[in-house]
């Protein structure tokens, strides 16, 4: 959605930009996926070489002057393939999160066209919602002379369903219900409901207006509802003790803005108060009556 302060070719610079950044982040865990398959297959090499020498099927010889070399070598044939194997699971999680990057149906609020977005998911819910009513209302219809040919007709008629689909309408299920389930209608209902609630929170939030604002001498916070990030921007490196409070309250370390970040929302805002005070000790407050103040 274009805000009422943007001309469209800013707008369209918005959504280039938001698009680049979803690429890059896909890009990133593509690159991360790579680099744990290659260590997934150096640690699988290292486990075949540690044990390569060993005959097929040798026990240990107990008691033999090759027993502690052969426990050795087991040993860290076990550890590469544990390490292999690790490695394995790490690459797959990196390629789920790139996959879901570049094809993901969840819509983020820092997406400028979120608004329009959830705008047509609410209208094929509703859809969806009515067509499900309305066949319901033809499957369990109890009118005299309606025969289930006749009903057939009429969902094949209204709703352009194949026949083969409508006759399955009228099979039970495993609570021999037919037609679609109330449950189904109440599960979409709340969804729509939930969306609703949602667009209105990310209409309230396009419409606001950016602030800043310092909490410590030299310690700034933004507050950004076109990227619908809330950020912490530090005059020099803070301290380990000082980063780690940031990491646990949910801040992200943000080359490209060169802030510790967040996701602008209620939350956002307790975690800088959160973080305050362990800021405030290393930086030290701000003084009334200064600029800062």
């Amino acid at each position: 959605m274009k805000r009422p302060d943007e001309t469209q070719a800013e707008y369209e610079a918005r959504v280039e930009a938001y698009q680049a950044r979803q690429d890059a982040r896909a890009d990133r865990f593509e690159e991360l996926a790579g680099k744990h398959r290659e260590k997934e297959n150096e640690r699988y090499e290292a486990s075949k070489a540690a044990v390569k020498h060993i005959p097929m099927g040798q026990p240990i010889l107990v008691g033999h002057h090759s027993e502690k070399r052969h426990r050795r070598d087991l040993a860290k044939s076990h550890a590469n393939m544990r390490k292999s194997i690790e490695h394995s699971r790490t690459a797959d999680y990196y390629d789920d999160r790139a996959a879901a990057a570049r094809d993901n149906n969840a819509i983020s609020a820092a997406d400028p066209e979120a608004i329009d977005k959830l705008t047509a998911k609410i209208a094929e819910a509703e859809t969806s919602q009515a067509t499900m009513k309305g066949i319901n209302k033809i499957v369990k219809s109890k009118r005299k002379g309606y025969t289930q040919a006749d009903k057939v007709a009429d969902l094949m008629k209204q709703f352009k369903l194949s026949e083969l689909t409508a006759e399955r309408l009228f099979e039970p299920d495993s609570c021999s219900r037919i037609g679609f389930p109330a449950y189904a209608l109440t599960n979409n209902n709340a969804n729509i409901r939930r969306m609703k609630k949602r667009l209105a929170q990310l209409q309230k939030l396009a419409t606001a207006e950016r602030k800043e604002y310092p909490i410590a001498k030299g310690v700034t916070v933004e507050e950004d509802p076109v990227d619908v990030r809330i950020r912490i921007y530090f005059p020099d490196k803070p301290t380990a003790e000082t980063r780690q409070i940031l990491k646990r309250n949910g801040f992200k370390w943000s080359r490209y803005k060169q802030a510790w970040q967040r996701h602008l929302n209620n939350a956002g805002r307790y975690a800088v108060r959160a973080v305050l005070p362990t800021i405030t000790a290393e930086y030290g407050a701000i003084e009334e009556g200064t600029d800062e103040g």
